[in-house]
């Protein structure tokens, strides 16, 4: 569970420095 959380929070960190969407992001997964 905790490596879930960090790489969760890996992942906010870097759509932030990109400047990117979340819902751009959740689309990338869906696929």
């Amino acid at each position: 569970l905790r490596e879930l959380h960090t790489l969760k929070g890996h992942v906010e960190s870097v759509v932030k420095l990109k400047g990117l969407d979340i819902d751009t992001m959740q689309q990338h997964y869906t696929v």
